[in-house]
């Protein structure tokens, strides 16, 4: 397993940066937690009852000319690497590479038609994520947490980015149901952030009601829940930056 060569991302896993697991999904104990294996137990369930829908997603994947899942390295608890499961929605070597394949054979472009019809399926829905079930089930991942994100674009975040680590990553989270992928870095692990220092059951639901909302197409009222949730995020990652300064400035010290 690799770990963080920077002193803020090795803070994670030696406790620098004041990165304390400060509820029940970032201790230790947590991979062994009655709700941990609650929550293990029900992925199985969700595996098993969407297995003829993931199985028909393989096959027309196939049936498009490319390996249907999708294997790379991400960034989890601790910072710890994990390899994470998706579906595939890209070709393998690109669409360039696929489309200059497919010029002189009708059939190859019937076939990559094909997939590039079930690749905007899946990213449109979010269907290409379902194998992350099998990361719950591992124990690589929860339901609810910040995004794994690869080592490069963890190492791009601003200096805050070590508290993410507190806590296994998600399928879905905060910043996801306020607005994901059209948010700023800085804003998703500010919301990342909070939903580590403030979970509770009660936000739990809420994300795993909004996200179901989403797939579901359904539209709610939302806007200004999403600044709400923003304000409160980036006025609780505000308060942190003192006690970080405090932190650097003890191990500067330490180490002279």
């Amino acid at each position: 397993m690799k770990h963080f060569s920077d002193p803020v991302a090795a803070g994670v896993v030696h406790g620098f940066e004041g990165v304390e697991p400060a509820t029940e999904y970032g201790t230790d104990r947590e991979r062994t937690s009655f709700g941990h294996w609650v929550e293990r137990g029900f992925a199985a369930i969700v595996v098993l009852m969407l297995l003829p829908l993931m199985s028909s997603i393989a096959l027309v994947s196939i049936l498009g000319g490319q390996k249907p899942i999708f294997f790379q390295k991400r960034v989890g608890q601790y910072g710890r690497d994990f390899c994470i499961f998706k579906f595939r929605t890209i070709p393998d070597g690109g669409w360039q590479l696929a489309e200059l394949k497919a010029t002189h054979s009708r059939v190859a472009r019937i076939r990559l038609g094909l997939f590039g019809k079930i690749s905007a399926i899946l990213r449109a829905t979010g269907l290409d994520e379902l194998p992350q079930f099998v990361n719950i089930m591992r124990g690589d991942m929860r339901l609810i947490g910040p995004r794994p994100l690869m080592r490069e674009d963890f190492m791009a975040l601003p200096e805050a980015r070590a508290a993410r680590c507190a806590v296994p990553p998600g399928i879905t989270g905060l910043a996801q149901v306020n607005g994901g992928q059209d948010l700023d870095p800085a804003s998703k692990l500010a919301l990342d952030i909070y939903f580590i220092d403030h979970a509770s059951f009660a936000m739990t639901a809420e994300i795993v009601a909004r996200t179901f909302c989403r797939l579901t197409g359904i539209t709610i009222a939302i806007s200004s829940t999403n600044q709400c949730d923003l304000a409160k995020a980036m006025q609780n990652l505000s308060s942190k930056a003192p006690r970080r300064e405090i932190n650097q400035r003890q191990e500067i010290a330490s180490a002279a």
